[in-house]
C-alpha cells in the first residue's frame, strides 16, 4: 500500500509538472522598416516617407521549422505601418518582409513562392529576409528592404490614333512570383498585360510599363505592344526582342508604334539605374 500510494503521488506530480514544461514563455518582438532601398523613380517625392512608395505591408515570422508562426498585414493608413510587434516564444526564426502597392495582401506559398493577386499586375516592391535569434536580450529590429523589381517602360512618340480602345503587352521568359528566400523571380512564363484607353489618352503620346521579379541581376525577355479597335481588331504596335531587364533598373524604349519608326530616343534618369534599350544596335 505504502508503495502503491508513493507511485500515486509520483504519478500525480508528473501530470502537474508536464503541462509546465510544454508552456513555453513570449514575449513581444518589435520589427520597424526604416527605410527602402533607392526609393526614388523619375516622378520621386522628396522627403516621402513608407507610404508614398509601397501601400501594403506583410511581415511574416517562420519558426525553425520553416512553420509560419505570425503573419501581419498592413495598410498604408494604419498608424503602425512599417512597424510590427509579435508575441512569440523566445528562439530562433526567419523573417520575411514585403512593401508592395497591390490591390490584395501578398500570397506565401508553401513552394516558398511569394504570389501577388495577379502576376500582370506587379508593383513596385522592396523585400527583406534574414534569420532572427530573438532572445531576453534582444532589441527592436530595424530593417531596410531592397528593390526587387525590374521596370519596363515604353513610351509611343506618335499620338495614339483615336480608334485605339486597348492595348496589350506581352512579355516572355518573365514572372510574377518572387522566390522568399533569394529576392529573385522563381518561374518562367508568358505574361499579358491589358491596359484600357480613355478618352483622356487620345491624341498624345502615352508611356506603358509593367514590373517583373528577374530570375537573376540581369535577364533578356521578349517583349510586345499591341494595339486593337473597339471590335479586337489588331490596328498597330511593336516587337522587341532581348531585351535587357535588371534588378532595381529601369529598361526604357521610345519610338513609334503607329507610324513609320524615327529609331530610339534616349531620356536618362537619375535615381533608378536606367537601360536605353536600342534594337538597332542589338542587331549590328
Amino acid at each position: 500500500m505504502l508503495c502503491l500510494t508513493a507511485m500515486a503521488a509520483c504519478m500525480s506530480c508528473e501530470q502537474a509538472l508536464l503541462p509546465e514544461s510544454e508552456e513555453q514563455e513570449k514575449a513581444v518582438l518589435k520589427v520597424r522598416v526604416e527605410s527602402l532601398e533607392q526609393v526614388g523613380f523619375a516622378e520621386s517625392r522628396a522627403g516621402g516617407g513608407l507610404g508614398d512608395y509601397c501601400t501594403k505591408m506583410s511581415f511574416v515570422l517562420f519558426d525553425d521549422k520553416g512553420e509560419k508562426a505570425v503573419a501581419v498585414n498592413q495598410e498604408m493608413t494604419d498608424a503602425s505601418f512599417g512597424s510590427a510587434s509579435m508575441n512569440v516564444p523566445f528562439g530562433n526564426y526567419h523573417l520575411l518582409v514585403i512593401g508592395h502597392s497591390g490591390e490584395k495582401n501578398c500570397t506565401v506559398k508553401s513552394t516558398g513562392g511569394i504570389t501577388f493577386d495577379r502576376a500582370s499586375d506587379v508593383t513596385d516592391t522592396f523585400w527583406y529576409y534574414g534569420e532572427v535569434a530573438f532572445t531576453e536580450s534582444t532589441k527592436d529590429i530595424v530593417l531596410s528592404l531592397k528593390r526587387v523589381v525590374a521596370k519596363m517602360e515604353l513610351t509611343c512618340l506618335d499620338n495614339l490614333p483615336s480608334n485605339v480602345k486597348k492595348v496589350a503587352l506581352k512579355y516572355g521568359q518573365a514572372t510574377g512570383t518572387l522566390d522568399m528566400q533569394t529576392g529573385y523571380g522563381m518561374t518562367k512564363t508568358q505574361i499579358t498585360k491589358e491596359i484600357e484607353i480613355s478618352d483622356d489618352m487620345y491624341g498624345q503620346s502615352q508611356t506603358f510599363s509593367f514590373y517583373i521579379f528577374p530570375q537573376e541581376d540581369e535577364i533578356t525577355i521578349n517583349v510586345t505592344l499591341k494595339a486593337y479597335d473597339e471590335n479586337g481588331t489588331e490596328i498597330g504596335g511593336k516587337e522587341l526582342k532581348d531585351v535587357p531587364m535588371r534588378q532595381n533598373a529601369i529598361t526604357r524604349y521610345r519610338g513609334e508604334f503607329f507610324g513609320k519608326s524615327v529609331g530610339v530616343k534616349a531620356n536618362v534618369q537619375t535615381e533608378w539605374m536606367t537601360i536605353d534599350y536600342n534594337p538597332s544596335a542589338n542587331n549590328s
